[in-house]
């Protein structure tokens, strides 16, 4: 089911490349909380990696 509200929401908000904070924002308030955990691309994986390996050799 697609929730066309949310869809006309995010379509409407100004939200460039490198200026999506308010698609952020909108995103952030309608996502399940659970759904937060995954991480939204591989190059936010790899990041959490790094921190986590950095973490480790301290």
């Amino acid at each position: 089911m697609i929730n066309t509200k949310l869809l006309a929401g995010i379509c409407e908000v100004a939200g460039a490349s490198g200026f999506e904070q308010r698609v952020r924002e909108i995103v952030l308030r309608e996502v399940p909380l659970w759904l937060m955990k995954f991480p939204l691309t591989i190059w936010e994986t790899l990041l959490q990696l790094k921190k986590e390996r950095i973490l480790q050799k301290k």
